[in-house]
């Protein structure tokens, strides 16, 4: 599994909730080796988490988009990339 990770150490522990949605674009292509490729858009307790699932829903690129509660135990197989939402932008 590979991860590249936006947020700051501090923000690992504070950003920890996080919409994750399937990659359709990355999924399968020799940038994930072949395997799955998961977005995930980590936040706080200051965003609205229920409008961030439905932008992330709309977005045509990702499929099975779902809330994760705590990424510091989330493994997913493959590759992760996590961005940070910062004021409630995605």
């Amino acid at each position: 599994m590979n991860i590249t990770d936006d947020r700051t150490p501090q923000q690992r522990d504070t950003h920890t909730r996080a919409v994750v949605g399937t990659c359709r674009v990355l999924s399968g292509t020799s940038f994930t080796d072949g395997g799955p490729s998961y977005a995930a858009w980590a936040f706080d307790e200051t965003t609205n988490a229920a409008d961030l699932m439905r932008r992330i829903e709309r977005r045509g690129d990702m499929l099975r988009v779902r809330m994760v509660d705590d990424l510091r135990n989330y493994r997913p197989r493959g590759h992760l990339s996590i961005y940070l939402v910062s004021g409630g932008a995605a």
